[in-house]
């Protein structure tokens, strides 16, 4: 398990822009920061800062970390007793010893190509933005079909990519909920049939103990069959 504190620590210094700065920020030392910050690392067995004139820059894997750092913040600060979340496959969610996951399902997803367009080397494409997970597995994807995919769009709202899709605007990867009733645009053959994200849900370690909890996990996880059962 990943220590909660350290990944509050990287989050200082990504806000500060070096860990001299997440120290003063903090209260502590320097040394104290990048001796943490250094067996996180090692837990990690990726690079998370690198030297960038008289700071420090983050490397992907390290915003990657931050990001997931500000969804576990705002469930220890009792802001949200469930949340769900999506998890695409090669990229998990970072275990943390404050949380309990569960898997609701996996959630197919298909890519769509504008009306005209029939080859998605040449598309334009419409994606999440570059810091997410959906986006590196997006473009891992297109990478592995033999191209590097022209993203001319990022948003976090699948919603607004259906939309640039039918309006014969850009391509994109989208789940079968967002999809569902699309016009206008096919599927496209080239890529795996079983692409997927699967939806978890985060609960703070004890409450599902709360009968509250509890029924509400019971309702989504119903919810989720209903929609879903065939697909899984």
């Amino acid at each position: 398990m990943l220590d909660t504190g350290k990944l509050v620590l990287l989050r200082e210094v990504s806000l500060r822009g070096s860990v001299t700065s997440a120290a003063a920020s903090l209260g502590v030392s320097a040394s104290n920061i990048s001796q943490r910050l250094s067996r996180l690392e090692r837990e990690c067995g990726v690079a998370l800062l690198e030297s960038e004139g008289r700071g420090v820059r983050l490397t992907s894997a390290a915003l990657r970390l931050v990001e997931h750092t500000e969804q576990i913040l705002e469930l220890l600060a009792r802001r949200a007793d469930i949340a769900v979340a999506d998890e695409y496959p090669g990229h998990p969610l970072p275990p943390s010893s404050g949380l309990r996951s569960a898997v609701l399902g996996k959630e197919p997803i298909r890519a769509y190509l504008p009306a005209g367009i029939d080859d998605p080397a040449t598309a334009v494409w419409a994606m999440e933005p570059r810091a997410s997970d959906s986006f590196r597995w997006s473009r891992g994807i297109c990478r592995a079909a033999g191209f590097e995919p022209r993203v001319q769009f990022e948003s976090p709202d699948p919603y607004v990519h259906r939309r640039l899709v039918e309006q014969g605007v850009a391509a994109a990867f989208l789940p079968a909920g967002v999809a569902e009733g699309l016009d206008g645009a096919a599927p496209v053959t080239e890529f795996p049939d079983d692409m997927h994200r699967r939806h978890i849900t985060l609960i703070r370690r004890g409450t599902e103990r709360s009968p509250t909890v509890s029924a509400c996990l019971a309702a989504l996880q119903v919810a989720w069959n209903e929609a879903w059962a065939a697909a899984n």
